[in-house]
């Protein structure tokens, strides 16, 4: 017969009970249970653990803990000093081993932990250890759940297992379970699942590779948890605050962050100089912090990946006059100096390494620990290569002042393989590493250097990982010992690769501003980049809160896109009272619904904005419940649309709204109230969020006030909501309220008052200062601008800082408006299409007309795009103003003729001569090498189409060849290599040019082509009679020459 056996300490907390002998709410009698207010585990006499919320009729996980003859369950106190005291429940077996599981005060979670006892005589080795498996009863059919992990949304019986942590739950309630790991101090925990028996299982299990045990050592291993929540999005967060106790994290302010890589790779000395001053000057005053230096400074030869030397730099390479000299100029800027290195990793083939070769990890046949790209693994567990790592890490942050690491190929820590992309779990070679000290296990050597560099650094360093799609083994195993971490593979300036950010920085949030702060990878505001998806990407990032990095020449960003970068910075994770979260997460593999809100306080009212996200390439109609965006009980609601410029009609109950292809909405979310109230600001992408610090309504004089703050020289607009409603209720005017005055205060005092009808205020913000005082700060106050249901009062703060603001109204509502548009426009700049409208408007929408058609029924923000545009055509657009109560004003109309639009068409005839068969005259390529015949590393293949005629220029490139004088046309089909596909970071542009003895001319230029839009383009160019020579030119489309593989298939020349 089972015994149970309880500890005779008294229990350390009232909370916890200890049944046994009695029936627990249906469970099986006899039962030995722990528990808190969240969750009860019984032990029952069958042997099964049952995991429950309290007062629940059925448990929501049971446990498989079997329970020998000889088994006794012990029951005792338990206290952890990080995490806690509680009550622990163990069962020791008859090998030795222990199973335990606890419960904590106040902790959602079961935890779970094991022991391992070497009962044996001799050494024993263990790899990989299983914990006891968990079948989940939600009360759904397992068809109807799923589950996210590390490899992001999958069905259960699609997803073969996550590292680390998992979540099972129901999307239609977001009701689900959380697992997951919260030590990876010697192992590498995993959860995998199963689906079987109507049911989910989890199977969590740790592998360690190599764990040796002495003879009678025992050995504690990793801890597990397991909880259910009525929102599993607040259980992955509750997980990830126990990895944050657990390890005692304490994350320092989160950097806005310059990366060389995606504009210019290492960058040069003179080009960053110029950049940084630039961006002291234009981007600092609004967040900027960092300016980091990426691959190609340092030392090294190498065959596989980046060179990788880091103890000096390259005297011929990009910083000449060295690494130091460079973060001083860098520092002198007022900028924190970044560096890019792989610390964990050399390269076997390099001559620097000859003598050094017993400072690598060895394969079991004893040759170095090679890894793809990451080069040759170093032994960590030697003293002399510690002490190289300890002398590059100290060289690069004190010697030559660096305070922001960026630590590449991470998993080369772990001497372990590169698995890229890596997300969902896959098996790998855990354990083949031979190391000089064998008792350190693979994980435990990454942790004892990661926390070498930490320490070497110093606390003032800044150390971000990269990146955990490489192996993602290395997530766990950083821990508590990096600040940020790359949560996600490369991006690039292309729609495809962009949304790589968003689809891991979703699947990570929660561990976002707790365990580390994620690194999404750069976002882009380039022009390249068409406007509405480096919205949609600067959004997202702002939203989200994650690391807020950019990688463009700042000074040849046209005026827009650089206020764009402005807008998103800095990351709203500075604010601790603001939390943002993914609201469809457990919907939509990349999720295209975000809130972030503000927690109301004493001085804010609660602010909400929603951003909804169109990830696809067709139109798409968001509709969610104002229960999602936590406005349930709000009544009628209304938004201001951040880049339509403009309000939404008021809704009630749902928000609904139809978003273009690859775009976004940000929208500044507030209950209709009876008096006027700010809705939205215009410093930042979150519309007041980091930026208002105050507001206040006065009824006694109905007046608005607050403060914000501001940066020196920008234009800030308050945007106040008058509009209450659509009753003619006394006091409550269904048109809003007029405005009388709007004023401001300085932080020195200064103070400027305006009203309706007077223009503009000046003065300047210090007293012993006038108008004609050079460099003087000059702070200005615009009269309010009234529109429907809308009053902006926009001022510029010469020195910056915090601005009291105040607006009063009067008792009268405001006057009928009458809906008008003016200076409307028709453009078409890029010849391509499409035409674009633009206009300035007093109401919140415009109908819009082609020919005579209702094209768009709602247009906002003074901007619409018409795709659908023929050749050489004369469209009359016609724009009606209405209001938000139907009143409609005078329409205005305007003219525009498109030119000639150049289309695919058909494909050229085949060359008489084809250039593979030439020898071109000269040639320049970006990368690898010229090929005639071939791609760069495979047949020339475009689509499904195989060439075997053509050539191959790496942008940025060009070949030029000489003319023969009978060649009259040249002809040929491009695009990117297919081989490029996968990576989704592709963008090119072909041209086609003469040489004469009058210069160089451009005969034709193709598009840009991009994977999943215009793939490939047709040359037919008839070529001058002065033509000496003909130049074909590849260039990036202006988001680097990442995977630029331009084919020239069936090129050549027509007589």
């Amino acid at each position: 017969m089972k015994r149970y056996l309880i500890d005779s300490s008294p229990l350390r907390s009232a909370a916890f009970a200890l049944l046994a002998g009695a029936a627990l709410n249906g469970f099986t009698a006899d039962a030995l249970s722990i528990g808190n207010s969240r969750i009860r585990v019984s032990l029952q006499r069958d042997g099964h653990l049952t995991l429950a919320e309290p007062g629940a009729g059925q448990p929501f996980a049971t446990v498989s803990w079997p329970l020998e003859d000889e088994a006794r369950p012990v029951v005792a106190p338990f206290r952890d000093a990080r995490l806690g005291t509680g009550q622990r429940l163990t069962v020791t077996r008859a090998d030795g081993r222990q199973d335990a599981v606890f419960v904590l005060a106040e902790q959602p979670f079961a935890f779970f932990q094991s022991t391992l006892k070497n009962s044996g005589a001799s050494l024993a080795v263990t790899n990989r250890v299983p914990y006891p498996a968990l079948a989940l009863n939600l009360g759904v059919p397992a068809a109807d759940l799923t589950t996210l992990g590390s490899g992001g949304l999958l069905k259960p019986d699609k997803n073969p297992g996550s590292y680390m942590w998992s979540a099972v739950a129901d999307p239609a309630t977001r009701r689900g379970v959380v697992a997951g790991w919260i030590s990876t101090d010697r192992g590498s925990g995993i959860v995998r699942m199963e689906r079987g028996g109507g049911g989910v299982r989890l199977l969590p299990h740790l592998d360690y590779g190599r764990l040796p045990l002495a003879p009678g050592q025992e050995e504690p291993l990793e801890l597990f948890v397991a909880g259910v929540f009525g929102d599993a999005r607040l259980g992955l967060e509750a997980y990830a605050d126990l990895i944050a106790a657990r390890y005692a994290i304490r994350l320092p302010p989160m950097p806005t962050v310059h990366c060389t890589w995606y504009v210019d790779g290492a960058s040069r000395e003179s080009v960053l100089s110029n950049r940084t001053d630039f961006a002291a000057k234009a981007l600092k005053p609004f967040g900027l912090g960092v300016m980091q230096i990426d691959d190609g400074w340092q030392l090294g030869h190498s065959t596989n990946g980046p060179k990788k030397v880091f103890i000096g730099h390259n005297p011929d390479g990009p910083y000449s006059a060295g690494m130091k000299a460079m973060a001083d100029t860098i520092r002198r800027a007022g900028f924190t100096p970044g560096l890019w290195l792989i610390p964990f990793a050399g390269s076997s083939d390099d001559p620097w390494f000859a003598d050094k070769r017993d400072w690598f990890a060895k394969k079991p046949d004893g040759r170095p620990f090679d890894t793809r790209w990451g080069g040759t693994c170093f032994d960590l567990t030697r003293p002399d290569t510690q002490a190289y790592l300890k002398e590059v890490i100290r060289t690069l942050t004190h010697a030559w002042g660096y305070r922001y690491l960026k630590m590449d190929g991470l998993y080369t820590g772990a001497s372990i393989n590169l698995n890229y992309i890596c997300d969902t779990f896959r098996e790998d070679e855990i354990g083949q590493a031979v190391l000089a000290d064998p008792a350190v296990t693979q994980i435990e050597m990454m942790r004892n250097s990661l926390n070498l560099v930490r320490t070497t650094a110093g606390p003032e360093v800044f150390l971000l990982g990269c990146c955990t799609p490489q192996n993602m083994r290395s997530a766990g195993a950083a821990y508590g010992l990096v600040h940020a971490m790359r949560i996600g593979p490369d991006n690039g300036a292309n729609w495809s690769s962009l949304l790589r950010g968003p689809e891991f920085g979703a699947w990570n949030y929660f561990l976002h501003g707790r365990v580390w702060y994620n690194d999404p990878d750069p976002l882009y505001a380039r022009p390249s980049l068409p406007l509405e998806q480096a919205r949609a990407i600067c959004s997202w990032v702002a939203l989200s809160g994650q690391i807020n990095s950019s990688s463009e020449e700042y000074a040849n960003l046209p005026p827009e896109r650089l206020d764009l970068l402005k807008r998103t910075m800095p990351s709203i994770t500075a604010d601790t009272n603001i939390v943002s979260r993914p609201v469809d997460l457990f919907e939509n593999r990349v999720p295209g619904i975000w809130l972030a809100a503000g927690r109301a306080t004493d001085r804010l009212p609660r602010r909400r904005v929603a951003g909804l996200f169109n990830w696809e390439n067709t139109a798409k109609r968001i509709d969610v419940s104002l229960a999602a965006l936590d406005l349930a009980d709000a009544g009628a609601c209304i938004a201001f649309d951040l880049w339509s410029n403009a309000l939404t009609p008021p809704f009630q109950g749902r928000l609904s709204h139809t978003l273009r292809p690859q775009s976004c909405a940000v929208l500044a979310v507030r209950p209709v109230l009876d008096r006027p109230q700010l809705i939205a600001t215009s410093r930042h992408i979150t519309q007041g969020l980091i930026d208002v610090t105050a507001e206040r309504w006065e009824a006694a004089t109905r007046t608005l006030s607050g403060v914000s703050e501001t940066v020196a020289g920008d234009r800030y607009e308050l945007r106040i909501l008058t509009y209450t409603g659509d009753t003619d209720t006394p006091g409550r005017p269904a048109r809003g309220y007029a405005v009388e005055s709007a004023g401001i205060t300085g932080a020195n005092g200064y103070e400027l008052t305006v009203a309706p009808g007077d223009g503009l205020a000046a003065r300047p913000d210090d007293a012993y200062a006038n108008a004609n005082t050079p460099d003087a700060p000059i702070t200005t106050l615009h009269e309010p601008a009234v529109e429907e249901g809308l009053v902006r009062v926009a001022f510029t703060s010469g020195s910056g800082g915090p601005v009291a603001w105040r607006v009063t109204f009067s008792d009268r509502p405001a006057p009928p408006l009458l809906p008008a548009v003016r200076e409307l426009k028709a453009a078409m700049p890029d010849r391509f299409g499409p035409v674009v409208l633009t206009w300035r408007g007093n109401t919140r929408a415009c109908e819009i007309r082609r020919d005579g058609k209702v094209i768009a029924a709602a247009a906002t923000g003074g901007l619409w795009h018409d795709a659908a545009v023929s050749s050489a055509q004369t469209y009359r657009y016609e724009l009606v103003p209405y209001t938000l109560s139907g009143a409609r004003g005078e329409p205005q109309s305007v003219a525009f003729t498109t030119p000639v639009i150049p289309r695919l068409g058909e494909p050229p005839p085949r060359p008489e001569v084809p250039l593979d068969a030439l020898t071109p005259l000269a040639v320049k390529v970006g990368w690898g090498a010229y090929k005639r015949g071939t791609a760069l590393n495979g047949p020339l293949r475009l689509g499904a189409a195989t060439y075997a005629s053509g050539i191959c220029i790496h942008a940025d490139g060009h070949a030029v060849f000489t003319r023969d004088p009978s060649w009259k046309r040249f002809v040929a089909v491009v695009g990117i290599d297919e081989s490029q596909r996968p990576q989704q970071q592709s963008s090119l542009l072909f041209s086609v040019a003469v040489e004469a003895a009058d210069g160089r001319r451009v005969l034709d230029v193709s598009p840009v082509i991009r994977f999943g839009q215009r793939e490939r383009w047709h040359f037919d160019v008839a070529l001058p009679p002065d033509a000496e020579r003909v130049v074909l030119l590849t260039e990036s489309a202006g988001d680097g020459i990442k995977s630029d593989h331009g084919n020239w298939c069936d090129a050549g020349f027509i007589r």
